[in-house]
């Protein structure tokens, strides 16, 4: 048997949509850090700083 008789024909679009995600989202990290002189292996992501915390909304009754 041949591989396109053992899977259906969805699931290697799947498997390869799948894997450029996760190649796509590495050569991210490579392109973002590496110009900066940064490490791709650490530390982990980091999003922008933030400010103080934001006071939590007011909990309305039900009456």
């Amino acid at each position: 048997m041949t591989a396109p008789e053992l899977l259906p024909g969805w699931v290697l679009p799947i498997a390869f949509g799948l894997l450029g995600l996760l190649i796509g989202s590495f050569l991210n990290v490579v392109v973002w850090r590496v110009p900066r002189g940064e490490s791709i292996v650490s530390p982990s992501s980091a999003g922008p700083p933030r400010g103080p915390p934001q006071p939590a909304p007011a909990q309305h009754q039900r009456g």
